[in-house]
């Protein structure tokens, strides 16, 4: 074990190469340090013949330190202080490591494994999604919570780009995770295609041994040897169909009536979009629809400009007050209804 530095440590284990959050207090919730130092390792231990380093590595992978957290995010406490304080500079070099990071991640040569044992929550899961394997273990706690902060989902909260990832889950999957914000456990990662892996937590210790000792190319039948059983259900099946039905296409005010028409389970999942900020909402619908015709690239670059777009609005510090500070208070949107939003307030944020 060395220590990269106190965010972030650094596991060499025969072939493996283990990357680890060490912000346990803070659920592993990401800083512009942790991002530089995580691009920076992620570029010694992959390889590349710009920089000539030679290493042994076969494997890399990446974990939280910890029992409760993989990643909870980006540290959206310390990005609302670098705003009230008009330090834009720091908020833009945040987005913009951490956003580097993701396309970095999905670039890696070698096989590159996210161990999510335990919250996996927005800048978390751009931690993952793009990299080759993902492990959920019972612990797994998955959620996109962007638009209850007036943000939008970027990278699942920062680092995992749903305008990629998630218009190309199964069926409308994404679009419901996206704007309720539901909390999806254990199994249904791995059932909702999020996971490549279902690993039980007491295994991990020995999985990371035997990767120590494998080559690039055995990685995905050790994992395989290691999938669990599955013998629980896929909560979400009973709604599938309803899911599909009612979270299609590219007008919020029609899936709103069309949840509210559907069932009882869905008119409640139009009650909880209903809470959350209406722009935001309104953002994660159109980054759906557009990010199917875009490359990873190119939908990081479109997910900057509007992350500095956003977090310069009333709804980022309303948001973030209601959720993480001042718990149970309501937030004060602006616009506070959806028929407020023009399509040219949306489009605002794009050019």
């Amino acid at each position: 074990m060395f220590a990269v530095t106190q965010e972030v440590l650094g596991l060499r284990q025969g072939n493996l190469a283990l990357a680890k959050l060490n912000r346990p207090m803070s659920l592993n919730a990401l800083t512009l340090n942790m991002c530089t130092i995580l691009r920076s390792i992620y570029n010694k231990w992959d390889k590349d013949e710009k920089v000539k380093i030679k290493n042994n590595f076969e494997v890399v992978a990446c974990e939280g330190v910890g029992p409760k957290s993989f990643c909870a995010g980006g540290d959206i406490k310390a990005l609302l202080q670098s705003v009230k304080e008009k330090d834009m500079h720091s908020v833009s070099q945040f987005f913009k490591s951490e956003y580097d990071l993701v396309y970095q991640i999905s670039r890696l040569t070698k096989p590159y494994v996210a161990i999510l044992d335990g919250i996996t929550m927005g800048g978390g899961a751009g931690l993952c999604v793009h990299g080759r394997f993902r492990i959920a273990t019972e612990n797994t706690l998955f959620s996109m919570p962007e638009t209850a902060l007036g943000l939008f989902p970027d990278v699942g909260g920062r680092l995992f780009n749903s305008g990629y990832f998630l218009p190309r889950l199964q069926g409308q999957l994404g679009s419901y995770l996206a704007l309720t914000g539901a909390h999806l456990k254990g199994v249904d990662v791995y059932y909702s295609g999020i996971a490549t892996h279902y690993i039980s937590s007491g295994l991990l210790r020995l999985l990371k041994q035997e990767l120590a000792e494998a080559n690039s190319d055995q990685v995905d039948s050790i994992l395989d040897s290691f999938q669990k059983h599955v013998e629980d259900g896929y909560s979400l099946a009973p709604h599938l169909e309803e899911i599909n039905k009612c979270f299609l296409g590219d007008n919020l005010e029609i899936i709103l009536q069309q949840l509210e028409n559907e069932s009882e389970w869905t008119n409640l999942q139009a009650n909880i979009i209903k809470r959350r900020c209406p722009v935001s909402c309104k953002l994660a619908v159109k980054i759906l629809q557009d990010g199917l015709k875009m490359s990873l690239q190119k939908v990081l670059e479109m997910d900057y400009k509007l992350a500095m777009r956003c977090v310069k609005r009333n709804d980022f510090k309303e948001g973030v007050n209601a959720t993480l500070i001042n718990k149970g208070h309501l937030p004060a949107w602006d616009p506070a209804a959806y028929n407020d939003i023009t399509i040219d307030m949306i489009n605002e944020f794009f050019y």
